[in-house]
């Protein structure tokens, strides 16, 4: 991970909006939670798409997550089996 993060030169800080972002929160709440401004969020999100090689933030969070720069946020999705999968049991 540590190797991905220095090949794109992921700031700390950007790290930490990304994470954010791929949680769902928006860029006021990240700026609370960060303790700065709306505007210093979207100068590092103008800064992380590029360096992700992405436009938009949805494309960010999985290209990152792909990237193990970030974990999954979405702990929340069960794993398909035979009961739960498309279709139902078979």
């Amino acid at each position: 991970m540590a190797d991905t993060q220095s090949k794109l030169n992921l700031t700390p800080r950007e790290r930490d909006v990304l994470k954010l972002l791929s949680q769902g929160y928006k860029d006021s709440e990240i700026a609370k939670k960060l303790v700065i401004e709306i505007t210093t969020v979207k100068t590092h999100l103008n800064r992380i798409f590029p360096k992700l090689g992405v436009n938009t933030r949805t494309e960010a969070t999985f290209k990152a997550m792909s990237l193990g720069i970030i974990d999954c946020p979405c702990n929340f999705i069960k794993p398909l089996n035979k009961t739960n999968r498309i279709g139902g049991a078979k």
